[in-house]
């Protein structure tokens, strides 16, 4: 099923009726700064890590 949230019927749409929720992200900005402050950091890349997580082996590697 696709549904178009902005799509109107009688004036009103789907998103116009959605509350808007708090801001779940960081401020990029300040996230960086952060990183900065600190002599010694450290950084990683768990991309195949988490594009496997709680997947069944079989589902893996589909594409």
């Amino acid at each position: 099923m696709v549904l178009d949230g902005s799509a109107e019927w009688n004036g009103t749409s789907l998103n116009k009726c959605l509350d808007t929720g708090p801001k779940l992200q960081p401020d990029l900005v300040a996230v960086i700064l952060r990183f900065r402050r600190s002599r010694i950091t450290l950084q990683a890349d768990i991309e195949k890590m988490y594009l496997q997580v709680r997947l069944r082996p079989e589902d893996r590697d589909v594409c």
